[in-house]
């Protein structure tokens, strides 16, 4: 077996143990995956929310003023398709059915595009990949060939696995729009059934896969590596945090209500006191911070005050 799957092999294997001791850990940690997963892609198809209003559309299914519907519906979908893999990622391979593929589709386009939502394309497109896409009376047959060979490889690694199931569901191309997200999601499924966290893809990490096609494992490779390096620095940090008596990021939103990219965004603005930071970066806070936001909202919500007036009070003299 080639040395970076038997790495990620190991690695796995470690990730099962942290699992097994925390499962309020593995919730947590779930949780920010699927914001981060639908914040990611939905960049790379040009969705305007940043990450803290992709936070705030997923937590509390809130509008964002200034923002069109469409970006919110992108979003709530999103993370609703997650939502849905997670589900079948109890299932096992054998039992993926062709209706699967066609559901993340659906939902992903639900309100957005009811007509074509969970249904093959009927035009000829051109493929980025090789310049011609398969013609839609071709697509049936295709993706019923696709799902065999889905449930029936079982000799090659699972991560390869996944990253050969991505590259042929991508050059099939069945959807007129949509087939990239879907595409994604389906990989992670892959992933998940096989106990692997869900990767997130980065605008370089499709350049890298667009300009050098044949290494497409290699980026999918790299790209579980990160995503089982988040998993690990979440349980080292909760450590350090009690023996200081310190809260993590997390812990400071489930006091406060507030959802982790707000608290991120009043650190940045001087608004919250980082007191401390992990080995792997990860900002800790004192137990004085739950009051601290809570005066923050309160200041933002009756007062309407600005950043800069809640700050400007915040460092006044007593």
């Amino acid at each position: 077996m080639d040395d970076k799957f038997t790495r990620l092999t190991e690695k796995k294997k470690k990730l099962e143990s942290y699992r097994a001791a925390s499962s309020e850990y593995a919730q947590t940690i779930w949780d920010w995956f699927k914001i981060e997963l639908t914040y990611a892609s939905n960049v790379l198809d040009g969705n305007s929310l940043t990450r803290e209003e992709t936070s705030r559309v997923i937590e509390k299914e809130l509008t964002v003023e200034g923002k069109s519907i469409q970006d919110y519906l992108e979003t709530i979908n999103h993370a609703k398709a997650v939502d849905f893999i997670h589900t079948l990622a109890h299932t096992k391979r054998e039992a993926i059915a062709e209706r699967d593929i066609l559901d993340i589709h659906r939902i992903i386009f639900a309100k957005i595009d009811d007509i074509h939502a969970g249904r093959y394309r009927t035009v000829s497109i051109a493929s980025d990949s090789n310049g011609r896409a398969p013609g839609p009376m071709e697509i049936p047959d295709l993706m019923r060939d696709f799902l065999n060979w889905v449930r029936s490889v079982h000799s090659a690694h699972p991560v390869e696995f996944a990253a050969e199931a991505h590259f042929k569901l991508m050059t099939i191309y069945p959807f007129f729009e949509g087939t990239e997200k879907t595409a994604r999601l389906f990989m992670n499924l892959l992933l998940m059934q096989e106990g692997y966290p869900p990767i997130i893809l980065r605008k370089e990490d499709i350049q890298r896969y667009t300009d050098n096609v044949q290494d497409y494992d290699v980026v999918i490779c790299d790209a579980v590596d990160r995503s089982l390096d988040i998993f690990f620095e979440g349980p080292s940090t909760m450590k350090y945090a009690k023996e200081h008596g310190l809260l993590k990021i997390g812990a400071l939103a489930k006091a406060t209500g507030e959802t982790i990219h707000t608290l991120r965004f009043w650190t940045k603005e001087d608004l919250l006191i980082v007191r401390d930071h992990t080995r792997g970066g990860y900002q800790l806070y004192e137990e004085s911070m739950i009051q601290r936001a809570k005066e923050i909202r309160q200041l933002q919500d009756e007062k309407r005050l600005t950043i800069a007036e809640i700050r400007e009070q915040f460092n006044s003299p007593e």
